[in-house]
């Protein structure tokens, strides 16, 4: 699935992690998922906060 956006819109998303945002029930596999491989690839720390969110 693929939706474009527009720069504009993309810049009022907020700038969250799992801590303080997450999406509809039904995509939370997917966005966890997507969320674990950016922080691997990039070698990225996770907070205590975003842990715990990551893990319910």
């Amino acid at each position: 699935m693929t939706v474009d956006v527009t720069a504009r819109s993309n810049r009022q998303k907020p700038d969250q992690d799992p801590a303080t945002c997450m999406p509809a029930p039904a995509m939370h596999y997917r966005y966890i998922g997507a969320w674990v491989a950016i922080k691997h690839w990039w070698a990225l720390s996770v907070d205590q906060a975003e842990h715990e969110a990551l893990l319910r």
